[in-house]
């Protein structure tokens, strides 16, 4: 019983350590990801994939961005504002 609880143990643990993630390699895009609630993992290159799967509409305006790279990985993505970046 130990034996299984542990292995189960084991599993869980690399299943939340191998979280999917894309990067977003602009740090003020990221940034701003995080301002507005979307990033929870932190200013690091990534965002978890189920984070970027919430995101649902973004207003990026005047926030210095050169990069949207990581924004292909925004499937619900219905409205953008990225104007005076």
């Amino acid at each position: 019983m130990k034996t299984k609880l542990l292995l189960l143990t084991l599993f869980l643990l690399s299943v939340h350590l191998s979280a999917q993630t894309t990067s977003i390699p602009d740090s003020n895009f990221e940034q701003a990801l995080i301002d507005l609630g979307f990033d929870s993992n932190g200013l690091n290159g990534n965002i978890l994939d189920s984070d970027a799967a919430a995101v649902d509409s973004l207003n990026l305006e005047a926030k210095e961005i050169s990069s949207l790279v990581g924004i292909e990985k925004m499937p619900n993505l219905f409205y953008l504002s990225a104007r005076n970046n």
